[in-house]
């Protein structure tokens, strides 16, 4: 065989395979409205959708740089999945709130707009001292947000509740779910807030270290909005990813074994995320039942390939989609690939700015802060 007709097979199995990549990605881009119960590799797909997608995009760049025409087969597959690109870079130009609305919230009294910031705190980083809680009221207190919705919150002897709470003085009224004997393994959550609250909420999700709450904002005499702050079932993959590793090892290269360990792994993230969505379901209901119009936000653990982000679209809007800018992870780790957190809104409420505070504070995860007009 000679060195063209080499060249030629190879070419053509490399154009196979780009063709046979480019149908599972636009295959991943419908999984996201599949209910994953019907196969754990539904629920794999969430995690895979970013990975094949910068695969796509080198593929294609590979093709171009040698001058084929094939680097359009991989586009094929980001075009399928460009509702995930728009959930992660958008390009708004964002309002700001007239001075006059600016003056009151600096008065303390209600504006006509609702400026809501999300963050997974991380316990404030376990450090001790307060520096971290003081350095986020006084971003917060200058981005003027009206209600902080903070998930895995929790004090320390040295940094109590109530000195949280006098460091946060701007926001007076919280709701911070008493922590029973029953809920003493669930990872708390707290709202704060300078608008009145009532109609307070915990949903107590069983067999899991996870929660949600709502309350009701009077944003004005005349208007409520219904907030929802949670924080869905946890991966887990990060805590057992060295144990699944020991167990790939252990299979000594015996392909049966590392097949079961893989199912075991794909079975394990099916698991959660079907926990996840019986967890958004139940927020879902609530919302749907509720008389005013809602903002959902917080740590939903989930990508917007997901199940999960499928779901909440369907009777909410993603605000960073409305009015963000720039490039939207909230996951400071895994490359910064990520995005995990989310405020979600009611359509008839406008949108005006998106921020994702990048800058590290204490945690894991990066603060996000949406400002809605309410009327």
């Amino acid at each position: 065989m000679g060195k063209s007709a080499i060249t030629h097979l190879f070419n053509t199995l490399l154009v196979t395979l780009t063709i046979a990549f480019t149908c599972i990605v636009c295959f991943g881009a419908f999984t996201k409205s599949i209910y994953p119960i019907q196969s754990p590799l539904l629920a794999v797909f969430e995690i895979a959708i970013p990975f094949m997608l910068i695969a796509s995009v080198v593929i294609s760049l590979l093709w171009l740089f040698k001058k084929k025409i094939w680097f359009i087969i991989p586009c094929v597959g980001i075009a399928f999945n460009w509702s995930y690109f728009k959930a992660m870079v958008a390009f708004n130009e964002q309002k700001e709130m007239p001075q006059e609305a600016v003056e009151l919230y600096e008065a303390h009294k209600p504006n006509g707009y609702l400026t809501v910031a999300s963050y997974n705190i991380h316990g404030f980083g376990d450090e001790i001292r307060g520096y971290s809680c003081k350095e986020l009221a006084r971003i917060l207190q200058e981005k003027h947000v009206d209600v902080i919705c903070l998930q895995e919150f929790s004090d320390k002897e040295e940094f109590t509740v109530d000195s949280i709470k006098k460091t946060l003085n701007f926001w007076p009224h919280s709701y911070i779910p008493i922590q029973t004997e029953k809920r003493i393994n669930k990872l708390p959550l707290a709202i704060f807030s300078r608008l009145p609250i009532n109609n307070k909420k915990y949903f107590d999700f069983e067999d899991t270290a996870n929660g949600a709450m709502a309350v009701d904002v009077e944003v004005t005499d005349e208007k409520t909005i219904t907030l929802v702050n949670c924080h869905l079932e946890t991966t887990g993959t990060s805590q057992h990813s060295s144990r699944w590793m020991d167990e790939f090892t252990m299979a000594n290269g015996q392909k049966d074994k590392e097949l079961k360990v893989a199912e075991n792994i794909a079975e394990f993230i099916q698991q959660k995320t079907l926990k996840r969505i019986e967890q958004a379901q139940e927020i879902e209901q609530y919302i749907r039942q509720s008389p005013n119009q809602s903002v959902c936000c917080g740590d939903f653990n989930s990508l917007p390939s997901s199940y999960i982000y499928h779901l909440m679209t369907q009777f909410l809007e993603d605000g960073f989609i409305n009015c963000g800018k720039g490039y939207a992870n909230t996951f400071r780790y895994g490359k910064k690939l990520f995005r995990i957190d989310y405020i979600f809104h009611d359509k008839f409420l406008e949108g005006l700015s998106y921020d994702i505070y990048k800058e590290e504070l204490c945690s894991d995860h990066n603060l996000s802060i949406m400002t809605l007009k309410v009327f």
